[in-house]
């Protein structure tokens, strides 16, 4: 049954980086474009409604 707890605690790990490092992104972006409605370079798939 220890797999089971290793699987839990790597997925919350993977889910803490991961919404860490959007947040990270989304305040970079923040601050270096001040302007929200501009499109932004390559194809705009960083940008978030």
């Amino acid at each position: 049954m220890t797999t089971i707890i290793l699987i839990a605690i790597l997925g919350f790990v993977l889910l803490f980086s991961l919404g860490a490092y959007l947040g990270y992104r989304a305040t970079r972006t923040a601050q270096t474009r001040p302007f929200e409605g501009e499109p932004q370079p390559g194809g705009g798939s960083g940008r978030r409604g």
